[in-house]
Parts: C-alpha cells; structure tokens; sequence
C-alpha cells in the first residue's frame, strides 16, 4: 500500500546496480569538497525520502 513497504524481491544483478546507482546520485560533493544532498533533490521541492536503503544482498 506504501512505497516505503518493506519487500522480500528477485531481482538481477543488472537492476541492483541501476538502483544503487540512482540511491547513489542523492549524495554529490559540494564546491567545498564536502559530501552534500544533491540539488535535484531539494528543488522544486524537498525528496529526502526518493532513494533506497539495500541489506542483507544474497547472491543465488
């Protein structure tokens, strides 16, 4: 009912490493140098919650 629903899924190995690489592009390195949320995701409107947290991968 929740897009936030823990999930039990068979996937590839090829759709984990897009999804990774889209969790991925939340974080950037600011002109600081420093670790930074990425503006795509603070405008138009704040999305903290648009990426996924991965654990306990088993590989068959």
């Amino acid at each position: 009912m929740y897009p936030n629903t823990l999930k039990v899924i068979r996937i590839s190995g090829r759709e984990i490493r897009e999804a990774l690489e889209k969790t991925a592009e939340y974080f950037e390195v600011n002109a600081h140098g420093n670790i930074a949320v990425n503006e795509s995701f603070l405008k138009p409107k704040p999305q903290h919650f648009n990426y996924e947290m991965w654990r306990a991968l088993t590989i068959n």
